[in-house]
């Protein structure tokens, strides 16, 4: 688990996977308004601080990967769950995800969701194969404001054991 002196890998990491994501289906003024404010020193040593939140950090001679889990009750979200593209297919979201899925059950939670980036979207349609997967189900859909942008999410969870 994360403390509160890795928030500098943290930021790097999720500015740089972020942008390596979806800046291709993004223009680079809204872009640059989400990651300056999402991926700031201060935004992610808040987090760090946050009792209710947890970081996972993935490594291999460098941090190439990161999950953030909050715990809400008796549910959890996955926040997010970033990859460098060098290192998908690798099982690195593999590791991430059973950390997240452990950590819920420990946690008495009872439900684990994610908010996933559109299915009109490349990248979305691979998070959403991937949560399929781990026995995720679609079950609603959010906005999600990007700059001045407005995107549809698709809400998904999973019911733990």
């Amino acid at each position: 688990m994360a403390k509160e002196v890795d928030a500098e890998k943290i930021a790097h990491i999720g500015a740089k996977t972020f942008f390596e994501t979806y800046s291709e289906e993004n223009i680079p003024e809204n872009m640059e308004k989400y990651i300056k404010k999402a991926f700031s020193l201060s935004t992610i040593k808040k987090a760090l601080k946050d009792k209710n939140s947890i970081f996972f950090i993935a490594e291999e001679n460098k941090t190439i990967g990161y999950a953030k889990l909050k715990i809400n009750k008796k549910e959890s979200e996955i926040e997010r769950l970033y990859i460098l593209k060098d290192y998908l297919g690798r099982g690195i979201g593999k590791k991430l995800m059973e950390q997240c899925v452990e950590t819920s059950k420990k946690k008495a939670c009872t439900t684990i969701w994610v908010q996933v980036w559109g299915d009109k979207y490349n990248a979305g349609l691979k998070a959403i194969e991937f949560y399929k997967d781990w026995g995720f189900e679609k079950f609603g859909k959010k906005v999600f404001k990007l700059g001045d942008s407005e995107q549809e999410d698709i809400l998904m969870k999973k019911e733990l054991e």
